[in-house]
């Protein structure tokens, strides 16, 4: 990898511990630079902080749902970068929330992490001129 140029930042919002650590460490094999947070309330303040490359948001949180989050940030244009619904719901309702909220797409979470660096390079068109399609 070329040294010079900083790697993607992603930063994953999500409640479980679990899937932080497992999507960090997945991601981290992939030369990314993860930074994790486990609820709503951190999110403003490190997406401003830490100018991610792209957003990983899981659906299901505590106090405010991922998808409203989406909304109100995307309202508040204080730091413009794919934001990803990062869920293990159907494809019929991620593909209706991502329409609702304004978010860039959607990720499955499933069984098989394999993939996951390969469908995030999908939101990221700077660096990889792949459509975002899931």
């Amino acid at each position: 990898m070329n040294r010079d140029r900083r790697r993607t930042k992603v930063l994953i919002v999500d409640d479980s511990q679990i899937i932080r650590e497992v999507v960090q460490f997945i991601l981290q094999e992939e030369d990314y630079d993860v930074v994790g947070i486990d609820s709503p309330i951190a999110f403003t303040r490190t997406l401003v902080q830490e100018k991610p490359d792209v957003v990983l948001m899981d659906v299901n949180m505590p106090a405010l749902t991922g998808d409203k989050l989406v909304e109100i940030t995307l309202r508040s244009g204080l730091h413009r970068c794919p934001i990803v619904l990062f869920s293990d719901r159907p494809d019929t309702e991620l593909a209706r929330l991502v329409e609702e909220c304004g978010a860039a797409g959607y990720i499955r979470k499933t069984q098989d992490p394999s993939n996951l660096s390969l469908k995030l390079r999908r939101f990221l068109p700077s660096r990889h001129p792949t459509p975002a399609l899931t």
